[in-house]
């Protein structure tokens, strides 16, 4: 299992290896990425992605990675975005709502806070995907 840690900067900041230690410790690896990398990649199944926002610099880049990709993604159910921001919560669509592919988590956070937010999702969409019918709905004649 792997989850993608949203790059903001050229260097990895001591969060990031914080929480990969952590992470590591239930059997997930942390892959760092910057959203030109994710934009090309093609997002098959459904992937996590963790933004860590402290700064204004970092807000702005956020902002101009949810216009540019993530809105996309989070719409078509390929991207769940954990966003721990010290800002509040971006606005998003009621579609990705009600598909669970925002979370927002205010800062300061604890690490474990977030790696059980994160863990319960991941269990949540995996009992969800079990147990759907892969032939899709039925067909219904019209009245």
């Amino acid at each position: 299992m792997h989850i993608f840690y949203l790059q903001f900067e050229k260097n990895l900041n001591s969060e990031f290896f914080y929480l990969t230690r952590v992470l590591n410790e239930y059997g997930v690896k942390l892959i760092p990425i910057r959203l030109q990398d994710l934009i090309q990649m093609k997002l098959k199944n459904r992937d996590y992605i963790i933004c860590l926002v402290k700064s204004m610099e970092a807000r702005s880049k956020f902002l101009v990675a949810k216009r540019r990709f993530l809105d996309f993604a989070m719409k078509s159910g390929r991207l769940v975005v954990f966003d721990a921001s010290s800002f509040g919560p971006q606005h998003v669509d009621s579609s990705v709502h009600r598909k669970g592919c925002y979370h927002h988590l205010n800062l300061p956070v604890d690490i474990y806070e977030l790696v059980e937010e994160i863990s319960l999702t991941i269990y949540k969409d995996s009992i969800n995907k079990s147990g759907k019918w892969p032939g899709g709905r039925r067909a219904k004649l019209p009245y």
